[in-house]
């Protein structure tokens, strides 16, 4: 499945740490194209390719097969391997906690299966669709960050799947937190 807006000129991915947008700190270079897609690290794990290249190029198979099954040329990895993820409401809002001390708001973290938090598209720049890919952990993998993983072989091993939810071994979602320029050159910031 190939998804392409034709009233989109270009769509940048946002960081997570600022309102700015993202800068890539690894890339394995595919073609890029369909079959060969491109992977684009923009988390500081990325960085680890020289200390931990054995768990660098297992997440990068598991990314692009899965760009490759969905036919975009670029996967962005956002995030990765981690078990934790923001809570919303059934209305899909974000919940919050404020420090009572300091008057600080954060968003609520909540326990979730492990996971890689990815985008896909046609480069760094247009970035289309954003999701996760869930993995299963090798029992023998102790680390703080799981680095020997592998996509979920069956969905319905996964433990925290929202009530009336079906399931997936993967999920995604129209990119949010973006600017896109419009074919007339205006600028449009994503929600």
């Amino acid at each position: 499945m190939s998804i392409v807006s034709p009233k989109l000129f270009g769509v940048q991915v946002w960081d997570y740490a600022g309102d700015k947008p993202a800068a890539p700190v690894y890339r394995d270079r595919g073609v890029p194209s369909a079959n060969d897609p491109e992977v684009i690290w923009i988390c500081r794990f990325g960085v680890q390719g020289n200390t931990k290249p054995e768990a660098l190029r297992k997440i990068n198979l598991i990314a692009r097969e899965e760009a490759r099954a969905m036919g975009f040329p670029c996967v962005i990895i956002r995030k990765e391997p981690h078990e934790q993820q923001y809570e919303r409401t059934t209305g899909g809002q974000e919940t919050t906690i404020v420090n009572k001390a300091t008057g600080q708001i954060r968003r609520t973290v909540i326990p979730a299966d492990l996971h890689l938090t990815i985008a896909m598209g046609n480069g760094l720049s247009k970035g289309q669709i954003h999701g996760h890919i869930y993995l299963e952990r090798d029992p023998t993998d102790f680390g703080a960050v799981a680095t020997n993983v592998r996509k979920i072989p069956d969905p319905r091993m996964r433990k925290y799947v929202p009530p009336g939810k079906e399931p997936v071994a993967s999920e995604y979602w129209l990119v949010k937190g973006v600017q896109a320029i419009a074919l007339d050159k205006t600028l449009v910031r994503g929600r």
